[in-house]
């Protein structure tokens, strides 16, 4: 039969276990946190970069000599840039009158 004080250390020993391995959990959560937010930081980057070499190839190419895979972005992108100049005219209109 166990002693009052033996109960008393398992119970120690048990709620400092318990603790403990809270704590690891705890430290594992903010580091897996941490490295999530290295690993998005360098998603972001990988992402400028694409869109920066996307950028440079359609001013390369926007005049006709590109790949013609790539003929609907550039249909796109022109498209918006004229939607564009018609908003910013139909702002200016709306400044004016």
């Amino acid at each position: 039969m166990n002693t009052f004080w033996e109960v008393v250390e398992k119970i120690v020993n048990f709620i400092s276990e318990f603790i403990t391995g809270s704590v690891k959990k705890g430290n594992d959560v903010r580091d897996t946190l941490e490295i999530k937010s290295e690993i998005k930081t360098c998603e972001g980057l990988i992402n400028r970069s694409y869109m920066a070499i996307g950028r440079k190839y359609y001013e390369m190419h926007k005049d006709g000599d590109f790949d013609p895979e790539f003929d609907k972005q550039f249909k796109e992108i022109t498209n918006a840039k004229r939607a564009i100049g018609e908003l910013e005219d139909a702002i200016e209109d709306i400044k004016n009158s």
